[in-house]
């Protein structure tokens, strides 16, 4: 039998309503941020940078309405397809790693940053995974790399699957110290 105290709830005023109310506002804002110009910008710039390393060079970047970018390379091989392909993708993973986890919003931050990187690493599992049916997500980094590189597969399969798994181990965790910092 589970006892409720009622007495205890009934002590939240109308300004702790409020405060709760912005709170929520203010993290479904910085959520919504992250997802539509926070990570599509870490993507496509880590795209960008990748293209610059190998000698190429980027003629437009777009964030919104829709994220992409155009480059020209004028010579490149497989390798350097794969990279410019993962690149977009790894980029937002790797500063996840340096977000401070001390900080409540900045360790909400980096939970969604992380959360839109482990969706875009399952995204990519079921690229490859219809890419090899035979079907394929049109505009999709994965599909693009298969499509020029066909005997990747197993790598892109391994490599996004081993991602998804340390995400999920880092999300976990990560979600366990943003509840001992409210």
């Amino acid at each position: 039998m589970m006892i409720i105290n009622y007495k205890q709830n009934a002590n939240i005023n109308a300004g702790d309503n409020m405060k709760l109310a912005l709170k929520f506002f203010a993290l479904l804002v910085l959520g919504l941020l992250t997802v539509l110009i926070i990570y599509p910008f870490l993507h496509e710039s880590g795209h960008s940078l990748a293209v610059l390393l190998l000698g190429g060079r980027v003629e437009r970047f777009n964030i919104l309405p829709v994220p992409y970018i155009l480059c020209q390379m004028n010579e490149y091989n497989k390798i350097d397809f794969l990279i410019v392909g993962f690149s977009g993708m790894l980029l937002p993973y790797i500063i996840s790693f340096f977000v401070q986890k001390s900080n409540f919003w900045l360790c909400y931050l980096k939970i969604a940053l992380r959360f839109v990187c482990l969706i875009s690493f399952v995204l990519g599992v079921v690229s490859a995974y219809l890419y090899k049916k035979g079907s394929v997500m049109r505009n999709d980094d994965v599909t693009t790399i298969l499509q020029n590189s066909p005997e990747y597969l197993i790598f892109c399969f391994v490599l996004l699957i081993l991602l998804s798994i340390v995400t999920i181990a880092l999300f976990l965790k990560d979600i366990s110290r943003l509840k001992k910092l409210v």
